[in-house]
């Protein structure tokens, strides 16, 4: 119906006619609801004037330009009222709504500072345990090593780079003179010597802890692992220590076999630094574990410290000062190709200057820190990384070390004759 070029039928035409007939229904329904006095003649869609549509109701006029801004006057006080009303209470809603935001945001505030200063206080618990392990593990790695604290040491908890050059100290020994009057007391000038080294060895030992394990363990796994990978560690360096005990360094050598070392032994060892003028004080001397045992068993020695004093001896095993040794048995010696069974002698012979690497100023997730053994000075580097996509820790035990020659007459080695060696003759032997 409509279509444009195409005439409307009779039906349509009266369905248009009721359409528009109820539609103006509606519209003066909708006028007269008001209360206004107006003929239906006028609400036919009619044009009007003013005064026209005023005598029809349809329009009210006012007199004069006075009036009309008197009725403007009140209509915007009445409005404006009411605008001021409904702002005024929107500002308060504003207000309130403002004042609430920011308790919600103080509060969220105060719960990220409790989380970042728990978050901090863990984060420093877990540093301290941490480092508390690590430092218990270098306790441990002292004690399991007893030769870095008889040799010349240099240690230091500052960093370096590998290859760096330092310099340390050793003291040599003082000789005494007759006093003269015309000279007095003229110190020696050369007490102690520089010894130019060269930082040439990093070691470092490491452990893992997956989450998994962490999980599944009611022990201290951090403690349990530091402790061995500090033992390793200890034991590289003592390793490469002891590889410097060779005849090449220390042309000084005393024979003697397994079932004959005793006190005499040791006795005559002390005798052979006397005579090459080497101090007695602070002697050593390391033995592996054949050699200490003969030692233990010795009848003389043993009978000489079964006193009340030294009755700790038979209960621990540990052997007293022996002729001004003290003597310290050492499981993990090397025989090498010179059948080596032990060695005496006096700090200076050996010495390790130790320091930690150099490391960048951002490390990124790895939390580095160094332990230091309050007693030697020795420091280690402990680095600490969490993987979180793997879940595994991981920590590393790291220092860098120069390991140098002293004095090679401060040293004598212990050997097995050389009818004991492997490979030699039947009956030969040597004695020096």
């Amino acid at each position: 119906m409509g279509a444009p070029g195409t005439p409307l039928s009779e039906d349509q035409r009266e369905l248009i006619r009721s359409n528009l007939a109820e539609t103006a229904a509606d519209f003066h329904s909708a006028v007269l609801s008001k209360g206004r006095k107006i003929p239906s003649e006028a609400m036919e869609g009619q044009t009007f004037s003013g005064r026209q549509a005023r005598q029809f109701n349809l329009a009210d006029m006012v007199p004069d330009r006075a009036e009309a801004m008197r009725r403007l006057r009140i209509y915007h006080a009445a409005v404006d009222t009411g605008a001021r009303a409904m702002s005024t209470a929107l500002e308060d809603q504003l207000a309130e709504a403002r004042s609430q935001i920011e308790s919600l945001q103080a509060d969220n505030q105060a719960q990220a500072d409790l989380l970042t200063e728990a978050s901090t206080t863990q984060d420093q618990l877990r540093g301290e345990v941490e480092a508390l392990s690590a430092q218990t593990a270098l306790t441990t790695l002292l004690a399991k090593f007893p030769i870095l604290a008889r040799i010349a040491t240099d240690f230091s908890a500052s960093s370096v780079k590998y290859n760096q050059d330092i310099v340390t100290h050793i003291v040599t020994p003082t000789v005494a003179r007759d006093f003269d009057q015309a000279t007095g007391y003229v110190p020696d000038d050369q007490a102690q010597v520089d010894v130019p080294v060269k930082i040439n060895k990093h070691a470092y030992a490491g452990y893992a802890i997956t989450d998994v394990e962490r999980s599944t363990s009611q022990i201290d796994l951090n403690q349990r692992y530091a402790d061995k990978v500090a033992y390793a560690l200890g034991r590289k360096v003592c390793d490469d220590l002891m590889a410097l005990i060779v005849t090449a360094n220390f042309p000084n050598e005393s024979e003697v076999a397994e079932a004959n070392f005793a006190r005499n032994s040791i006795v005559d060892i002390g005798t052979e630094l006397n005579k090459r003028f080497i101090p007695d004080m602070g002697r050593f001397m390391f033995l592996n574990s054949d050699f200490y045992n003969a030692l233990q068993k010795d009848e003389a020695l043993y009978k000489a410290y079964i006193t009340p004093a030294a009755s700790n001896v038979v209960v621990s095993g540990v052997l007293p000062d022996v002729n001004g040794f003290t003597v310290i048995e050492y499981s993990a010696l090397p025989e090498n190709a010179e059948n080596l069974v032990g060695f005496a002698g006096i700090r200076e012979g050996l010495i390790m200057a130790a320091r930690v690497p150099d490391v960048p100023q951002n490390t990124g997730d790895t939390v580095i820190r160094v332990v230091t053994d309050p007693r030697t000075g020795l420091s280690v580097q402990v680095r600490d990384r969490y993987d979180g996509r793997l879940g595994k820790q991981e920590v590393s035990f790291t220092l860098m070390a120069c390991l140098k020659l002293g004095s090679d007459q401060t040293k004598d080695r212990l050997a097995t004759p050389s009818a004991f060696r492997p490979g030699a003759p039947v009956g030969s032997s040597q004695v020096r």
